[in-house]
């Protein structure tokens, strides 16, 4: 017998309710005896943003033993591709590449996946910014400081206004330069594929032509510092579309989305040796420079760059169509 516990919310926030005796909590006094004497198996998946450190996972175990709950008979289901060893078991979901998989079958059906055969295109970067968080703010800062024109000559999205980005817009911008705050403030937002922030996710805005018009998707993803080595949907969206993208976030996420799940990037074409880098000031510079190295590119010179990729564009798409319940056209 299992007892399953899906978390909707993130690891931190579940944390705060492990002395309220969670596993236990409105358990029968019958059932409550088998799982404390090992008979009964408890299943914990996280399918939320996962801020895992080892922190919070020695905070796991202390209440696990707190309550004589069995390790050997303790689950933890996540979503971080390297998390420390415990004497509970742990197993990588990969919630966001299936969900993301089973959605890539779905546009292929209804043909709104962007075409690897279009060239010429109007911008050179797809830079979607949702929640305004440091380093996606950083980055922009930085490339609006070298070049004040790259916001409005590149597809940049941004909303200071929208959702919970007053917060962090305000808690973060005495770190970025006046002239980009006084311009961001200026403008408040900018849109790409849809203005209702409310609802908008990573499973909710992929518009074709988006990534019709734009040779490479910057990717900034949820983490950046912070030790949790988590892959969003985020770098799945220029996957599906077909699109080249440059990688902000963990380091040895491009190592694993190749070694582990079978994708190819875009080596020696874009210089991805920032992915090795450990140190989150020497990484967050040479993705700057890459970023600053493409855009000195003439749209003549990307045209031929993207067109060089696109064998690696095709066997990226069909890779994450691998992973879908269902990856056959009907």
């Amino acid at each position: 017998m299992r007892l399953y516990y899906h978390i909707e919310e993130t690891f931190g926030d579940f944390m705060k309710k492990l002395d309220e005796n969670f596993f236990l909590k409105d358990l029968s006094d019958e059932i409550k005896n088998e799982v404390l004497n090992g008979n009964i198996e408890i299943i914990l998946e996280l399918y939320e943003e996962c801020d895992i450190d080892e922190d919070k996972l020695k905070l796991l175990e202390q209440n696990l033993n707190k309550y004589s709950i069995p390790l050997k008979n303790f689950t933890f289901i996540h979503d971080c591709f390297d998390l420390p060893d415990s004497e509970y078991e742990k197993k990588y979901n990969k919630t966001h590449l299936y969900r993301k998989a089973n959605q890539t079958i779905e546009y292929l059906k209804s043909g709104v996946l962007s075409n690897p055969e279009i060239f010429n295109k109007k911008y050179k970067f797809h830079f979607p910014i949702r929640r305004c968080k440091k380093h996606r703010m950083k980055l922009l800062d930085k490339l609006f400081l070298h070049d004040e024109n790259f916001i409005e000559n590149n597809l940049v999205s941004y909303d200071i206004d929208a959702i919970e980005n007053p917060n962090i817009w305000g808690d973060h911008k005495e770190k970025y330069s006046d002239k980009f705050v006084k311009y961001i403030e200026r403008t408040r937002h900018k849109y790409i594929d849809s203005k209702n922030y409310e609802n908008m996710g990573g499973y909710s805005c992929e518009t074709k032509e988006t990534y019709d018009s734009s040779y490479i998707t910057i990717v900034t993803e949820t983490y950046f510092e912070q030790p949790y080595n988590y892959i969003s949907e985020k770098v799945y969206r220029p996957i599906m579309q077909c699109h080249p993208f440059i990688f902000m976030g963990r380091p040895k996420t491009l190592k694993v989305l190749k070694n582990e799940f079978g994708f190819r990037t875009f080596s020696p074409l874009i210089d991805e040796s920032y992915d090795e880098e450990l140190d989150d000031t020497k990484r967050f510079e040479m993705i700057y420079q890459e970023i600053l190295r493409l855009n000195n590119m003439s749209f003549e010179q990307l045209n031929s760059f993207v067109y060089d990729l696109k064998d690696i564009l095709i066997h990226n798409q069909n890779q994450i169509l691998s992973f879908s319940k269902d990856n056959k056209i009907q």
